[in-house]
């Protein structure tokens, strides 16, 4: 990271933010690109609203370059999902303060545990979650496009 990166300000915002539906089709246009699938029918972007879950997008300056929302899994325990940095704003660390963000968000929810499902063979991701604190647990849902799991105590 150069030492000339803007910090990105967070802002809490519901799914049906302009902003929010640019990145999320962002998000799954590249997945759709990159791996093969369409995952926007495996979690309804409204579990991300209130009252159980949140949406963070991390602007710099008016320009959102990162996003990503958690949702209730169980009571206590919420999940991480659409985690999104736009392809110029990568290798900048808004992934990780993103991810601090979402931390933060859940532990003022009252939320204990984080869970997290991703692709093996997405191996940024996997290196990044390896990387934050998260441990590999077994799967937790059924997602038929996940093929790696991830927790985290908070």
């Amino acid at each position: 990271m150069g030492d000339n990166v803007v910090l990105p300000r967070f802002v809490v915002v519901p799914t049906s933010h302009a902003d929010a539906r640019k990145l999320l089709a962002d998000y799954y246009g590249e997945i759709r690109q990159r791996f093969g699938f369409n995952v926007s029918g495996q979690a309804a972007a409204e579990d991300m609203d209130p009252p159980g879950g949140r949406f963070v997008i991390a602007y710099v300056g008016d320009e959102p370059v990162a996003s990503g929302g958690i949702r209730t899994w169980e009571p206590g325990v919420c999940e991480i999902k659409r985690m999104f940095v736009t392809p110029a704003a990568r290798r900048l660390g808004h992934g990780k303060r993103l991810l601090e963000a979402l931390e933060r968000t859940a532990v003022e929810l009252g939320f204990r545990r984080i869970v997290l499902d991703t692709l093996d063979s997405h191996v940024d991701a996997m290196k990044f979650y390896d990387t934050t604190g998260y441990e590999r647990i077994p799967a937790y849902n059924e997602n038929p496009y996940a093929s790696a799991w991830f927790a985290k105590d908070l």
